[in-house]
């Protein structure tokens, strides 16, 4: 009785929550960890289904079975809308590395690329191309660097 109440809990509150807000069905309130909340249930959504798997053996009552249906299929339309979304980033890496997009420019305040973004975009860009970053500093001396032919790797500051 103990770990059924608790699995139950478990599941109402810390997995089913999660997964709608990871799925967008509910609101989020921690929205600046959406994203870790969508990737953690994504990458360990076979070991918590293989648990629920096991949870079922021990607890077949009809309200557990139910619950980790529910569980289960939330889990499975993460995994259908997350594979998803990586063929389209793979599909457009792959047409982006083709068509050798790459090229970086920061020119304001209001664009911005971030690390990793930058760190893509130059990897896949075979050809060493010029890169623009402007560090305006809000005074009227704008500085602003050009650098050409760099290694794709480095971005000269």
């Amino acid at each position: 009785a103990y770990n059924k109440d608790k699995r139950g809990h478990t599941l109402d509150v810390c997995i089913k929550p999660f997964l709608q807000y990871a799925l967008g069905t509910h609101s989020c309130p921690y929205p600046e960890f959406k994203n870790i909340i969508t990737q953690h249930f994504f990458h360990k959504r076979r070991i918590i289904q293989r648990q629920l798997q096991q949870w079922t053996k021990e607890d077949g009552s009809a309200l557990m079975i139910s619950k980790l249906k529910s569980i289960n299929g939330l889990l499975t339309k993460l995994q259908e809308r997350e594979s998803q979304k990586q063929k389209e980033e793979a599909a457009t890496a792959k047409h982006r590395k083709d068509t050798n997009v790459g090229v970086i420019e920061l020119l304001d305040n209001s664009s911005s690329v971030t690390p990793a973004a930058a760190a893509t975009a130059t990897t896949m860009n075979k050809q060493h191309e010029t890169i623009i970053l402007d560090l305006a500093s809000g005074d009227d001396d704008d500085e602003q660097i050009t650098s050409t032919n760099v290694d794709p790797e480095v971005i000269p500051l």
